[in-house]
């Protein structure tokens, strides 16, 4: 209603997909990073690289190795994906340059990685699977 003029929204909807007259309403609109969609994805290669790990190495035998793995992998990701992330209102101000994920990922990315250099010098990787 507000750029339209049109009080249903099903009308303005309509109104501005179809009339050329309200395209800067549409050039408007911020073009963003499908951010959902590049987690979606790296979490998807996560579970690859962990499954993996899992089937063709001793790394299930290693106590803590996958779980640093996980760790690491898992907030690495969130900590680079934050980037492209809308910033989350009053949460983030005030902060620094990183905003408050990448704060609170950075702790568990240094756990992963104690994890997994406490037990890498053991890992050893088979051709066949268990």
């Amino acid at each position: 209603a507000k750029y339209t003029g049109l009080n249903e929204p099903q009308e303005a909807f309509d109104a501005i997909a179809s009339n050329p007259s309200f395209t800067y309403v549409l050039d408007s609109v911020p073009v963003r990073y499908p951010a959902q969609l590049i987690e979606a994805i790296c979490y998807l290669v996560i579970f690859a690289i962990m499954f993996f790990l899992y089937w063709r190495s001793n790394a299930s035998k290693l106590q803590g190795f996958l779980t640093g793995m996980f760790f690491t992998l898992v907030f690495g990701a969130r900590f680079f994906i934050e980037y492209l992330k809308i910033p989350q209102g009053g949460t983030d101000l005030g902060l620094g340059i990183l905003n408050t994920g990448q704060k609170l990922s950075i702790p568990l990315v240094l756990f992963g990685l104690f994890l997994i250099f406490r037990k890498i010098k053991q890992l050893t990787f088979s051709k066949d699977t268990k």
